[in-house]
């Protein structure tokens, strides 16, 4: 007689959509599928349910017959494609180029010099030049309306994407070390330890402190999340009606000052100066992983099964963001400053100059550019990046 099983199917954020059912253990990917109506993936335990549950149980340690089993569905993304080759290079700055943005149909970008620049994609050359800072530009950030700027001086700046400049909100102490901006507020935070949200015409909606420099920010789905040099994380909530948002809790578990955080479906994922990582599950610890050295940059994959971390360590790192089980590894020769996630391709920068294109299903680089200084950062649309260097250098690949 074969061994049943209790589980129960969620959507890629986690959500339930079925009751709780009971199985045969020797039931297949199509028969589950057919249960829930679904062309759709199914993963249990962060692994893809590719032959049996029993397979899937047996790879994912799941022994429990008490247990519901949770099988989530998550849509199988078209593999983003890699660039392969430098198109142009651009001295588009007089200083260290800090930031690059693909906003909609322009490119923006930030840096050294104290000025916010605006690309046409067609040309690639600049159509507008704005200086409002006084200090190294920092951060960028738009929605379907603005583009946001901030800077060491403390300032934040609106533009349209003309690149004309809107009005400057100036209420911070120390330089904007994040920034984020949504449909209707636009989030800081600062060096001078306070996080604010702003509405469009410079009002303060709300403030918060912690009790030093705040390192990082992430905004996902009406959740406000910062994390500080203090090793706390803070989160408040948009309230339902939209028009408020209020404190939630605080995340404590870190030892040493948080660098990145990153949300997707009851996931936070957040890494610290010491070389660790924690995987929030319902704003609870969930797992700790950890690297040998800083981690830096924290990216999650759009179907919400694995995350990418770079390091200090110079590797950078696929994990399950179940189990936190460590899916591939690969290197660069110097830190790594940043990597994102595109469906089944890591892209990573490094101070080596290099930036990499690793296809995750191949367990290769697939692409390897080497740039003439580090590469602070890098964007990414539709086979297309673009990356910022030391020296004041702007590359695009196609």
């Amino acid at each position: 007689m074969s061994t049943i099983s209790l589980i129960q199917f969620e959507d890629s954020l986690g959500n339930a959509i079925s009751e709780v059912l009971q199985v045969p253990n020797v039931i297949d990917t199509a028969q589950l599928k057919s249960l829930i109506n679904t062309t759709q993936e199914l993963y249990i335990n962060g692994n893809i349910i590719s032959a049996t549950l029993e397979n899937a149980l047996t790879q994912s340690q799941l022994n429990n017959l008490e247990e519901i089993k949770k099988i989530k569905l998550s849509q199988d993304l078209p593999s983003a494609k890699p660039a392969f080759y430098c198109s142009s290079t651009y001295s588009g700055h007089e200083g260290p180029v800090l930031c690059t943005k693909y906003a909609n149909s322009i490119l923006v970008t930030s840096g050294g010099d104290k000025t916010v620049r605006f690309w046409d994609l067609l040309t690639k050359t600049q159509f507008n030049i704005v200086q409002k800072h006084n200090h190294w530009v920092t951060c960028l950030d738009f929605n379907d309306r603005f583009i946001v700027s901030g800077g060491m001086d403390g300032i934040v700046n609106i533009y349209d994407y003309k690149g004309n400049f809107v009005r400057c909100f100036a209420r911070h102490k120390d330089g904007i070390s994040a920034l984020k901006i949504d449909t209707d507020k636009i989030i800081s935070c600062s060096r001078d330890s306070t996080c604010i949200v702003w509405d469009f015409e410079g009002n303060v909606l709300l403030n918060w402190n912690h009790s030093k420099a705040i390192k990082s920010l992430c905004l996902y789905n009406g959740i406000v999340i910062t994390g500080g040099a203090d090793n706390r994380i803070r989160v408040y909530k948009e309230c339902p009606n939209k028009k408020e948002i209020k404190y939630y809790c605080e995340l404590v578990g870190h030892s040493s000052q948080i660098n990145c955080i990153e949300a997707f479906g009851n996931y936070v994922i957040s890494g610290d100066d010491s070389g660790h990582i924690i995987i929030w599950k319902d704003f609870k610890l969930h797992k700790r992983i950890k690297h040998k050295r800083e981690v830096i940059s924290l990216s999650i994959n759009p179907n919400g099964m694995s995350f990418a971390s770079g390091s200090f360590d110079k590797t950078v790192k696929l994990w399950n963001i179940e189990t936190g089980e460590t899916l591939l590894t690969y290197f660069h020769v110097h830190f790594v400053y940043k990597v994102k996630v595109v469906n089944d391709m890591i892209i990573s920068s490094s101070k080596d100059r290099t930036v990499k294109m690793y296809r995750i299903s191949q367990k290769k680089v697939v692409s390897d550019f080497v740039c003439d200084d580090e590469i602070y950062d890098f964007d990414y649309f539709n086979g297309h990046l673009v990356c910022g260097s030391k020296n004041n250098k702007v590359y695009f690949f196609d």
